[in-house]
C-alpha cells in the first residue's frame, strides 16, 4: 500500500484545525507528528540510508536468469543523493537493489527465491 504524504499532511492540517478549537496540546503533538512524517518522507527522497555493507563483506546475489552468485565488496561511495553505492568484482549495485536481487546472507536470498517461485 503506497501511503500518500499530500493526501496525509491535507488530513492532518484539518485535525490539527479542529484540535486547536477542542484542545491544544493535543494539536501541538498532531503537529509534531506531521513534522516528524515530513522529515522521514524527505530523508526517504533524498536517500539517507544507512549503510548495509562493510569493506569485504560477501553480497548475496541472483543474475537476470536467477542464478545465484556472491562477490566481495571492495568499495563503497555515498554518492550525491546520499545514497550507498556498492563495488564487487562480480557486479555493482546501489542500496535501493538490496532485498531485489542483492540480499545480505545466503538464507535471506533463498527466502525471497522460494516467495519469487511458489505462487
Amino acid at each position: 500500500m503506497k501511503i500518500d504524504i499530500l493526501e496525509i499532511n491535507n488530513l492532518l492540517d484539518k485535525e490539527i484545525e479542529f484540535a486547536k478549537q477542542v484542545n491544544p496540546q493535543m494539536a501541538m503533538g498532531m503537529a509534531q507528528i506531521k513534522k516528524i512524517i515530513n522529515k522521514l518522507n524527505a530523508e526517504k527522497e533524498t536517500g539517507n540510508e544507512k549503510q548495509e555493507f562493510e569493506l569485504g563483506d560477501t553480497a548475496y546475489m541472483i543474475d537476470e536468469d536467477y542464478k545465484c552468485f556472491e562477490s566481495t565488496v571492495f568499495r563503497i561511495t555515498l554518492n550525491r543523493k546520499g545514497i550507498y553505492d556498492y563495488d564487487t568484482y562480480d557486479a555493482d549495485f546501489g542500496a535501493r537493489d538490496i532485498g531485489e536481487w542483492v540480499f545480505k546472507s545466503e538464507q535471506e536470498r533463498e527466502m525471497y527465491l522460494r516467495t519469487m517461485f511458489s505462487h
